[in-house]
């Protein structure tokens, strides 16, 4: 213990702050504060009021992906940008790279529970959980549901390059993907508001808008 921190300190201090340590409340342990937005959200009953863009990509750009088994760091925030990058280059419309973009948001709520606990006997109520709010998630951003499958194969292959990367030093900075993520979604909206054009002449991509190109620009 710190110098200066005593046990009768520690209990003045949790007995006036209604939030505890794990981010839970003493009067609701079922609801958990999220941030930045500092809402009180209940993960197993979202609502659409609750979901907050900026909450998703702090979150997500702080979550390893493989429960942290990698080298370096690769955040959920960078796979579900690869994801919708994978969805452009392969000629998608950007309304289906939203949708990759978008396609691990709850864990920004649920957290990335691994592969062997979530289809496991153990897996149910987290899936149970994890389709409310998928449900709820694409209400807010008006995208498909149940999850289109060309997402569901652009999430595959980000998968299996993130498996070469494992075996590889490989850093993802968590600042730098919560305004990838941010910007990535500013950029794929540009693009569904704009003229689509999927030739490799006037093809969008998202590191052209990164770097302040508008849609008429590209060409």
């Amino acid at each position: 213990m710190r110098e200066g921190i005593s046990p009768d300190d520690l209990r003045q201090h949790t007995s006036r702050d209604p939030l505890q340590s794990d981010g839970c409340f003493k009067d609701n342990p079922g609801l958990m504060r999220v941030y930045p937005s500092e809402r009180r959200v209940d993960p197993l009953n979202l609502t659409v009021e609750d979901i907050e863009l900026c909450d998703i990509a702090r979150a997500l750009s702080r979550l390893c992906r493989y429960n942290g088994h990698v080298h370096g760091y690769i955040s959920v925030a960078r796979h579900a940008v690869w994801v919708a990058e994978l969805l452009l280059d392969a000629g998608e419309d950007p309304q289906r790279a939203l949708e990759g973009l978008h396609h691990d948001d709850t864990e920004a709520y649920l957290g990335d529970m691994i592969r062997p606990l979530k289809h496991g006997e153990l897996g149910g109520i987290f899936r149970d959980a994890e389709e409310r709010a998928d449900l709820v998630i694409a209400e807010k951003f008006a995208l498909s549901f149940p999850q289109h499958p060309i997402v569901t194969e652009a999430d595959r292959v980000a998968q299996h390059l993130e498996l070469e990367y494992r075996r590889e030093t490989f850093w993802s900075d968590p600042e730098s993907d919560e305004l990838d993520w941010l910007t990535a979604h500013d950029a794929i909206n540009h693009m569904i508001h704009a003229d689509w054009d999927s030739t490799p002449k006037g093809k969008h991509t998202l590191l052209a808008l990164r770097y302040g190109h508008g849609p008429g620009e590209l060409n």
